[in-house]
């Protein structure tokens, strides 16, 4: 029985290809790279799966509301920054914001997040850079 979700086992050649061209903006910011990958490695899924236009595996879709969640507040980059980094609209980085703000009731999710977010905080020419990125 097939679920409609993807993780990076089931894509095919094309669609593997496909995501990983669709890292080139997130690669245009160095820090946001970093941090996602830092989400990738802790929540123990392929890089490609996060910038992937399907909606994926549960535990896939909480890792990329996470990675969003943490561009937007760690490096203080705006919805639409996020929105373009990750080919997303800003409404769904705004409901990904929300979600993840909800599991942040809880202890465990919060130290974890605050440990991220406090190794990734901006430098001044933050905005500088997100300029550029909307330009793009």
């Amino acid at each position: 029985m097939t679920t409609g979700y993807a993780r990076e086992a089931e894509l095919t050649p094309a669609e593997a290809t496909r995501a990983r061209r669709r890292l080139r903006r997130l690669r245009a910011d160095a820090e946001a790279l970093r941090l996602v990958r830092k989400v990738a490695e802790w929540r123990d899924v392929p890089l490609e799966t996060l910038v992937h236009t399907t909606r994926c595996a549960a535990d896939i879709a909480l890792s990329r509301q996470i990675a969003m969640y943490l561009v937007h507040t760690a490096l203080s980059r705006s919805y639409d920054t996020v929105a373009l980094l990750f080919r997303r609209d800003r409404t769904t980085v705004a409901h990904a914001c929300a979600q993840i703000e909800d599991l942040r009731d809880d202890r465990l999710w919060d130290r974890r997040l605050a440990a991220i977010e406090e190794r990734f905080r901006p430098r001044p020419d933050t905005h500088a850079r997100e300029a550029s990125y909307a330009a793009a």
